[in-house]
């Protein structure tokens, strides 16, 4: 659980250590990335609880030759967190934060939207017949017919079976009744 602390120091963490960015396919997002590992592992359990991704080391180190670590979060996730931290953020992060959740509202509020980078082809709006389903039974009607009579022919076998069985379990239900003896009162046959 995340506490007020913990939300401030994250605004203060992600007002100068993260980049926030529309992605290629206009996924929103954004990277902490540091030379301090404990604290990029800390933000990431925050921020992430485990679930989303891991900490990754960067392979280039920086010129003074030290380790870079990094994170990121994107989607409905990284809109969250914008979200949350938003208040917390200066004018030049809440100005970025703003054009990045317009631009996946925008996004994501295409009817039928799909992916950016994949838009609907042409053929996908092409308006298609209603199918007669009147002519497809016509011309399947035999075929429809004998289905009909296997399974009628299949339901009635059924039924002759349960009534079989039932007259049968009525026969051994008499002969037990005729062999009772006559103290119960029921007379024998």
């Amino acid at each position: 659980m995340v506490t007020t602390k913990d939300l401030y120091w994250l605004a203060g963490l992600f007002e100068g250590e993260v980049c926030f960015y529309t992605g290629v396919n206009g996924s929103p997002g954004f990277r902490l990335l540091m030379t301090d590992e404990d604290v990029v592992r800390d933000a990431h359990a925050m921020v992430c609880g485990g679930s989303h991704g891991t900490v990754k080391l960067r392979p280039q180190p920086t010129k003074a030759g030290k380790s870079v670590w990094y994170f990121d979060l994107g989607g409905r996730d990284a809109i969250a967190w914008m979200f949350m931290l938003f208040p917390l953020m200066h004018t030049r992060r809440r100005a970025k934060i703003r054009a990045i959740v317009a631009d996946w509202k925008a996004r994501t509020a295409k009817p039928n939207w799909r992916h950016p980078s994949r838009p609907r082809p042409a053929s996908a709006h092409v308006e298609v017949a209603p199918y007669d389903y009147a002519a497809y039974y016509q011309r399947n009607k035999a075929k429809y017919q004998e289905y009909g009579r296997q399974n009628r022919e299949h339901i009635n076998e059924l039924r002759r079976t349960r009534r079989k069985a039932r007259l049968v379990a009525r026969i051994k239900a008499m002969l037990n009744e005729t062999t009772a003896p006559e103290s119960e009162g029921k007379p024998c046959l």
